[in-house]
């Protein structure tokens, strides 16, 4: 006897409902870019974009990445950003128009891997939307990164090797070989950005190989010879990327420099990413990346085992009509009519996600962006199994920002702070508030004041790694009144955002070192030593009272932004034993918001001294 469940195949019509119209999500997602896209490009960017700006900059002057600014990771971002700075110009809004793009690309890629998974248009548009919704209302330290930029190559592939796998069993092994030389060079390309993918590849990788050796027909051997083919193929268009690469740095004189980061500081860096002691901050921070969208992952961790399951991904082409959640899931939540092709299309997708899940929680900095790729994959998951979840969080999301336009933001006190559906839901972020949007209007002008980009700006200015472009810009005119004048090594600055007076003034970085902090960590010493021989031809020191006071007690913030007593322009709760630590010993000249701001500059007379990043921490 037949033991195929009854399969009652999911209604088509019923065109009424909102999460099935093309149209109405097509609307929303227009909506959506007509309102966040003019704030987007208009953010300022944020300190890790320019620190790779300014070694873009370097090397398009004709210098070495490593040797004239220093990073501990591949070049491929560098490369990127070389491109564009020499294609569309130096403004910020041309990084962000080629970041929505990426983000854009990305977005066509699982549109079409969806669409193959059984997802309708009415799917793939609000889906469409809700990353809209997702991506265009982040903190600008999430976007411009290179976990996004790396994600495009990367999603290229596995949906290449989906395709390449679902059509294998017509082709050669030739042909095998040869568009496994493409989908290396993929993956090739996302490795130079971010090494991190290498496992992700790996495990699609493993997931795909029963069924490509499945496709081969005749003697036992062929099974073998087609892995072998495509194994060889993917090895070897991976190496041509990174060999061209490796090429490049040769002749370009940065080689030698890549290797003593890679073996000298980078051991060190690599060490510090996973902390026994961080898996509970993790695990509390894993849901609250992205509020309301990270809370999902405890929907979509156990779709994707399922999808894993139903796919049969172990077992080579599966010729079965219906898989194991026919039984699991009802039919509203599984599309029953699904063939084996979509199913395993489904099932990759899910793989994918979940290595990128896993090699994020493990291996990654506890940041939100190295989350976005996962967020991006999640919600195309959810398309792929027709699941309407972003539908009514995208309503959300549209519906918080017309309240808090009209009645601004719920008071803080209304529900505690820490609180899951305050955290998740109501939480008066600056993305929705009417503080944020009343800039739109001003985001079409040809010339933006920096108040506009203040105003546009996710992040609180309070918050250290935050750029205030209005204050750094009364630095940039403190210090062109001093006479320093563009390809000057005469200005330095000590922590994470002022080094956009390098970009502004177009200025030579008298030290490699752009986040002076980090590197203090890795090699306390090396630092020093490249302080203390630039000190001789440096006039002035730029700090952020902000970052070197981030973990000061509350009534301590508030007093950082008193004035300083007479000439002294220091804020007087300055701790007594800081002043003798660079780059605090050394007089202070101009002080940014009339006397009150975050950033100090210093002039260069006195011996450097002890150098401890972030210069206050062990004083306070």
């Amino acid at each position: 006897m037949d033991s195929t469940p009854t399969i009652n195949a999911p209604i088509s019509g019923r065109w009424w409902l909102p999460w099935r119209s093309a149209t109405l999500g097509s609307l929303v997602a227009a909506g959506i870019l007509v309102l966040g896209l003019p704030l987007f490009l208009r953010m300022p960017l944020t300190i890790d974009t320019t620190l790779y700006d300014v070694s873009a900059r370097e090397v398009l002057r004709g210098g070495a990445h490593y040797r004239d600014v220093f990073d501990t990771n591949p070049p491929g971002f560098v490369w990127a950003l070389c491109a564009v700075r020499f294609l569309f110009g130096t403004s910020m809004e041309a990084v962000r128009v080629v970041d929505f793009a990426i983000a854009g690309g990305i977005v066509a890629v699982l549109s079409l891997w969806v669409r193959s998974c059984g997802a309708a248009r009415g799917t793939i548009a609000w889906t469409a939307a809700g990353t809209a919704a997702f991506y265009l209302f982040v903190t600008e330290f999430s976007q411009t990164q290179r976990d996004l930029w790396m994600m495009f190559p990367a999603a290229i592939a596995a949906w290449y090797r989906v395709r390449r796998v679902r059509h294998a069993s017509s082709r050669t092994d030739g042909w095998l070989f040869r568009s496994a030389l493409l989908e290396g060079a993929a993956w090739g390309l996302a490795v130079w950005v971010k090494p991190h993918v290498i496992p992700i590849a790996l495990a699609t990788w493993l997931a795909t190989q029963p069924r490509l050796a499945g496709s081969a027909t005749g003697s036992w051997w062929r099974k073998p010879r087609r892995s072998l083919a495509d194994l060889t193929g993917s090895l070897a268009g991976g190496l041509l990327v990174g060999v061209g690469g490796a090429a490049y740095l040769l002749a370009s004189g940065s080689w030698p420099y890549m290797i003593d980061v890679f073996t000298n500081w980078a051991p060190t860096y690599f060490d510090s990413l996973f902390i026994k002691s961080e898996i509970e901050f993790r695990k509390d921070l894993q849901l609250r990346h992205f509020p309301p969208w990270s809370t999902l992952l405890l929907v979509a961790v156990p779709l994707a085992l399922l999808n894993v399951i139903d796919g049969k991904l172990w077992a080579g082409r599966d010729t079965s009509k219906y898989g194991p959640m026919a039984w699991i899931l009802p039919s509203w939540l599984y599309d029953r009519t699904a063939d084996a092709d979509a199913r395993f299309a489904r099932a990759v997708l899910a793989v994918v996600y979940l290595s990128w899940v896993a090699i994020t929680f493990v291996f990654q900095k506890p940041f939100q962006y190295a989350h976005v790729p996962e967020t991006l994959l999640m919600l195309g998951l959810l398309a792929a199994n027709r699941w309407a979840i972003v539908v009514p969080v995208t309503l959300f999301h549209i519906t918080i920002i017309v309240w808090c336009s009209l009645y601004g933001p719920p008071p803080h006190s209304a529900i505690k702070s820490r609180a899951v559906v305050y955290w998740h839901l109501v939480w008066p972020r600056p993305d929705r508030g009417p503080d944020r949007l009343q800039w739109w209007p001003g985001c079409f002008s040809r010339a933006v004041p920096e108040e506009l980009r203040n105003g546009v700006a996710y992040h609180s200015r309070d918050y250290g790694p935050a750029v205030d472009r209005v204050q750094l810009a009364e630095v940039v005119e403190f210090l062109r009144s001093q006479g320093v004048r563009e390809g000057d090594d005469t200005v330095m600055c000590c922590h994470d955002s002022p080094h956009v007076i390098y970009l502004e003034l177009k200025l030579r970085p008298p030290i490699r070192f752009m986040h002076l902090s980090t590197a203090e960590g890795l090699q306390p010493l090396r630092v020093k030593e490249e302080i203390t021989a630039a000190a001789p031809r440096v006039r002035f020191v730029v700090g952020d009272l902000k970052r070197v006071s981030q973990f000061f007690p509350g009534d301590k913030q508030t007093l950082m932004e008193l004035p300083g007593p007479g000439p002294d322009l220091l804020p007087p709760v300055v701790p007594r034993g800081t002043r003798t630590i660079f780059p605090m010993n050394q007089p202070t000249v101009f002080r940014s918001g009339g006397g009150r701001g975050r950033y100090v500059v210093h002039r260069l007379v006195n011996p450097v001294g002890e150098v401890i990043a972030p210069f206050w921490d062990q004083a306070q």
